[in-house]
């Protein structure tokens, strides 16, 4: 019964993208959180449904490519040709690299993941380029994340509670135990709710909170902003459940980049930008956390609050013991030129072998992962794109601010995501290994680079009409 409930799924899902290509985005943002709770319940708890919105986008581009004829980086870099030029060298250097990891594992799984971790968000922006028409495009996707969010932060709720025993409830594989002697106890539970892992339940709830802030400071969905810091709330105390601290840095990252972001475009452009909303919004978080720290002030939650309390104080030196530190334990091996995309992906381990086991713990941060995958020259290139890319994108920033507040604020959200994810890349890579969580990274970036075509679209429809 449930094979043909599947099947009958995948068809609608087939007929509804080759029908309407635009609706694979969404059905995609739906199946990266359904694949998690049915890889649960599906016996053998098989790995590869982790990929299936990989096929979802796939499937989406190739019905653009129909309607379109045409899809390609050059649609969407079309202005800044010296950045195209790089990335079509990454991409090549990347396809390189796949090749040494299957030379050297000679497993075709590890060279696929490789160029997943690297391309997948390349692919996610192309396809996102000719998606977003305007910015209501993306804050109904954004609105539909939270709202996601909301029934992942009950599930983990709920598995904290231990009033149902549902399997859809349980972690794959064994349930993570923290261990941590500055908390109460020394030990404590990780809750994941209906994703696979805590990691990546935290991921989201984070990502969550970011969107919620997002749509308020934009002045998205107005109506909704009263349930704004609810939501908020209900999301952090879910995160803190899942024991992972990572999630409060991306929170904290994400803000001090809005407003930095905020102020030095206004600088720039010499324009008087009103601070009102994130000023409203900072003294509503704070008003937050004073009345969740009341509320969540009971015996059984102590030790998850006091992990999450801890976790800014320990940023610095999880970033130099992990982050910098990644970089000298990925030159000690002595291999200038990589062991191969995909090496110490996640997943890997289970395909790589030695070769992963040797190399697996300068892949834990992300800096040392690229110079164990792809090299020093790899991450030279990776230096090179991220500076020219810092330049074309402080470009957008300041066209989108000086022409269209809304728009201007959703990127400046977007790209303050983005530093917010990359500082937690440097010192945890593993939930990048995700394919869900790249597309979403694709999805922002995506929405950046078309944001001055939305408001060159929109100048002419009012000069038209």
């Amino acid at each position: 019964m449930s094979d043909i409930i599947l099947l009958i799924s995948a068809a609608l899902v087939f007929g509804a993208i080759i029908s309407d290509w635009k609706t694979g985005i969404p059905i995609g943002l739906y199946t990266g959180f359904l694949q998690d709770p049915l890889r649960k319940i599906i016996p053998e708890q098989p790995v590869a449904l982790n990929l299936l919105i990989v096929g979802i986008f796939l499937l989406t581009a190739l019905s653009a490519i129909v309607k379109f004829r045409r899809f390609s980086l050059s649609e969407v870099f079309q202005n800044y040709s010296n950045l195209l030029n790089l990335l079509k060298i990454f991409i090549l250097f990347v396809f390189l690299q796949a090749l040494n990891a299957f030379l050297r594992t000679n497993s075709p799984v590890v060279p696929i993941l490789g160029i997943l971790s690297y391309l997948l968000p390349l692919f996610a922006i192309c396809l996102t380029s000719y998606y977003f028409y305007n910015a209501r495009d993306l804050e109904k996707l954004v609105l539909s994340y939270i709202l996601i969010n909301i029934v992942i932060a009950c599930s983990i709720y709920l598995e904290w509670s231990n009033l149902v025993n549902w399997e859809i409830l349980k972690p794959i594989g064994k349930a993570l135990t923290i261990t941590d002697s500055r908390i109460s106890g020394g030990i404590l539970i990780s809750h994941a709710g209906i994703m696979r892992t805590s990691e990546v339940a935290a991921w989201h709830m984070g990502s969550g909170i970011c969107a919620t802030c997002l749509l308020f400071l934009s002045g998205s969905y107005k109506k909704l902003n009263l349930i704004a810091l609810p939501t908020v709330m209900l999301l952090f105390s879910a995160g803190l459940l899942t024991g992972r601290r990572k999630f409060v840095v991306t929170v904290i990252t994400f803000l001090l980049s809005y407003l930095i972001l905020y102020i030095l475009t206004s600088l720039s452009i010499s324009k008087k930008m009103s601070l009102q909303p994130l000023i409203i919004l900072m003294f509503c978080l704070l008003l937050g956390s004073i009345a969740l720290n009341s509320i969540l002030d009971t015996d059984s939650f102590q030790a998850y609050t006091t992990r999450g309390e801890i976790s800014v104080n320990d940023v610095q030196d999880r970033f130099s013991g992990l982050g910098l530190s990644s970089i000298q334990w990925a030159l000690n091996y002595d291999n200038w030129m990589g062991f191969g995309a995909g090496i110490v992906s996640g997943g890997s381990q289970y395909a790589a072998g030695e070769s992963y086991t040797l190399v697996a713990g300068a892949g834990e941060a992300g800096l040392g992962k690229i110079i164990i995958e792809l090299g020093i020259p790899g991450f030279l290139l990776c230096v090179v794109i991220v500076y020219v890319l810092t330049q074309y994108l402080w470009k957008i920033l300041k066209i989108t601010h000086q022409y269209d507040s809304k728009i201007g604020s959703l990127t400046n959200g977007v790209l303050a995501f983005q530093i917010a994810n990359f500082a937690v890349f440097t010192s945890a890579a593993q939930i990048y290994g995700d394919p869900f969580v790249l597309s979403i990274q694709g999805f922002c970036m995506g929405f950046a680079f078309t944001s001055w075509k939305l408001i060159a679209r929109k100048v002419f429809n009012r000069n038209m009409s």
